[in-house]
């Protein structure tokens, strides 16, 4: 419980684990002293709307600790008069599990876009999920366009059994095959050379095929 002009009227244990000061002394401190300097603009802007009995859900800002480092704090606030009923949790640590996963997919996705290989993910559904830009240039398609088609779209009605067998064989060790084919790229048939690659979630349910297709066409033509 607190009010609008920065002061805590009344605190549970937590707040001794979160921030490491006692009640007393969180209870003495005007609140806004230890919210970060870049989040106080928007935090008296909440407190405005608290102060016309507006209900805030969902509000992040960041606390000081006693040792110095910040914390988010997400916030659920009811106005009630003078006022404000608040619950909150401590989500700095999901937060940055969340920005090392973001940082994580930028650099897996720079790798993929750095190769010369043609790289797709395919879901359990059959639709795309990515497509580099190799395959992009290659067939001429845009990811606006790929991104969440269906890849039957794509197969002849003929070969698509091929496809559910090549799924079915995926959820099987080695989990991996190889398949050549002479695509119909943009710039007429060429040979590709694909390896296929089953991702699986934590409870070994296929979610994905990763395929990586590498331009052959020369090597074959040689051998012919």
């Amino acid at each position: 419980i607190a009010d609008g002009h920065g002061n805590f009227i009344k605190l549970n244990k937590k707040w001794e684990h979160v921030l490491g000061y006692t009640i007393q002394e969180l209870e003495e401190k005007n609140y806004l002293e230890l919210i970060h300097p870049d989040d106080l603009e928007k935090t008296r802007n909440v407190l405005v709307d608290l102060e016309q009995q507006k209900e805030v859900v969902n509000f992040v800002n960041r606390y000081r600790a006693r040792n110095g480092e910040y914390h988010f704090i997400e916030w659920q606030c009811m106005p009630n008069g003078p006022l404000i009923y608040s619950s909150s949790r401590d989500i700095t640590e999901r937060l940055m599990v969340t920005q090392k996963l973001a940082y994580n997919e930028q650099l897996y996705r720079g790798l993929l876009e750095s190769q010369n290989d043609i790289i797709v993910r395919i879901d359990k559904d059959f639709c795309f999920t990515y497509v580099n830009d190799v395959f992009c240039s290659t067939y001429r398609a845009s990811r606006e366009e790929i991104i969440g088609a269906h890849i039957f779209a794509k197969i002849a009605e003929n070969n698509r059994s091929q496809v559910f067998a090549m799924f079915e064989q995926l959820t099987h060790p080695p989990h991996r095959m190889q398949v050549v084919e002479n695509s119909p790229t943009f710039n007429g048939l060429r040979w590709i050379s694909w390896a296929f690659s089953a991702i699986f979630d934590d409870n070994h349910q296929l979610i994905e095929v990763l395929a990586v297709g590498r331009d052959i066409n020369d090597i074959k033509l040689q051998e012919e």
